[in-house]
């Protein structure tokens, strides 16, 4: 395995997947990690980022170099999308020759708790790349 894909928002059930990314940096040390935050197009666009999302995404990279993943921290590529998350996490996954895509789950409805969180929902039909999906 040559490219790990971490697909977060940097919630706490998405942090429940650092342990399983860990696991397969372990097992794979000499792999790339890439780490994505998407920024869900709503009222604004990758000109007109909000101060929260770009906070967000620093956020993320500070928690992922210094706390997620420190023994990783020369091997993690971040990137910072826009559009629908779904869509861009498989696409980046695609493009980037990604072997795997780890992501988080946590329901936003009652169906959704019970079965994976609509994101994760969408990136398992979405992805012609392996999802690796870890509930809370």
């Amino acid at each position: 395995m040559d490219r790990i894909l971490f697909a977060t928002d940097g919630s706490y059930s998405a942090q429940k997947a650092v342990g399983m990314v860990n696991h397969l940096m372990q097992a794979w040390p000499n792999a790339t990690l890439y780490v994505l935050y998407v920024t869900k197009p709503e009222g604004f666009d990758e000109r007109e980022t909000s101060a929260y999302e770009l906070k967000r995404f620093t956020e993320i990279e500070q928690a992922a170099r210094a706390e997620w993943f420190p023994n990783w921290s020369s091997q993690i590529v971040f990137k910072h999308m826009y559009g629908e998350p779904a869509i861009a996490i498989s696409t980046f996954a695609k493009e980037n020759d990604a072997d795997v895509i780890v992501t988080g789950s946590h329901g936003s409805g009652d169906v959704d708790r019970l079965l994976v969180g609509s994101v994760s929902h969408g990136v398992l039909y979405c992805s012609r790349v392996p999802v690796l999906v870890v509930r809370d």
